[in-house]
């Protein structure tokens, strides 16, 4: 936890520093696929889930530095995701909901082309059962990116999360540990 928050730290204070540096507030919206939920057993029958599908919107800060090819970025977003399966031979279907908040670091390895990383927090719980007794109410995922640049303010990016903590799913159904997003990403605002 402790490695965590001093991420966080040094990226929010690479953030304070406006010198020699250029500051964008945009937004992404993503499309996901989601798979691998865990496997459930309710009343000793299967629960059997297909792949979750649905899509993200963040809106982002970053702090692009110009003579060096990094930008960290800090977001806030919500993810919806549907998902269908079949328990004791009847289809089951339903959806869950996500706030999330993505701390990151992009690097450009061309003029084009950038990779990243991003370390993404959400909650691991519906928002009407939220407890501050319940344990494992958050959910850690990392993510690489890569991206392509489509013009001065669009970009194309291409991502995997892949779930660090908990690896167990307690609380939501469809709650997949591996989930691939693909997206566009708009920077319309230069601070």
């Amino acid at each position: 936890m402790k490695i965590r928050f001093t991420l966080a730290f040094v990226l929010f204070l690479f953030c304070l520093n406006p010198v020699r540096a250029q500051n964008y507030l945009g937004f992404q919206l993503n499309s996901v696929y989601g798979f691998e939920s865990d496997h459930l057993k309710i009343f000793n029958n299967d629960l059997e889930l297909d792949a979750s599908y649905g899509y993200q919107f963040f809106a982002f800060y970053s702090y692009r530095f110009k003579k060096q090819k990094l930008e960290p970025k800090l977001a806030i977003g919500w993810k919806y995701l549907q998902f269908e399966g079949e328990f004791d031979e009847q289809a089951i279907f339903g959806n869950t909901y996500k706030l999330s908040i993505l701390s990151g670091l992009d690097y450009r390895v061309h003029k084009k082309w950038i990779v990243g990383l991003d370390f993404i927090i959400e909650n691991n719980l519906d928002f009407e059962l939220f407890r501050a007794a319940n344990s494992d109410l958050l959910r850690y995922n990392i993510q690489p990116r890569i991206s392509y640049k489509l013009s001065k303010k669009w970009m194309a990016s291409l991502g995997f999360s892949k779930v660090l903590y908990p690896r167990v799913n307690h609380f939501l159904i469809a709650n997949p540990s591996n989930q691939f997003n693909l997206g566009l990403a708009y920077k319309p605002f230069k601070l």
